[in-house]
């Protein structure tokens, strides 16, 4: 979603094919847009299919901030805990 003052906003950042296709897809797209950062990302649940890209976005993207629902990470959910951690290592926000 681009905003009218110029924010990008994502809802989700994956797929069940993995996330090659936020490399194939989603970036080439943004980059098409002229969009070189990423407002704020938005995910929806902490199921991969739903985040297994945003690691390549990352890698792609200056993204300000990733919200994320309660009980996203913890043991329960152990890959989205490792996002979180690898968001924050990256000094992107997660709320």
């Amino acid at each position: 979603l681009e905003t009218p003052d110029g924010r990008c906003l994502v809802y989700d950042a994956g797929t069940t094919l993995g996330p090659a296709a936020v490399r194939r897809v989603i970036a080439p797209y943004l980059w098409a847009r002229g969009i070189g950062r990423i407002d704020e990302l938005f995910l929806s649940h902490a199921d991969a299919d739903h985040f297994n890209g945003l690691d390549d976005l990352a890698d792609r993207f200056a993204i300000g901030e990733v919200c994320v629902p309660p009980g996203f990470g913890g043991p329960a959910n152990p890959h989205a805990e490792a996002l979180g951690g690898r968001l924050r290592g990256r000094g992107i926000l997660v709320r």
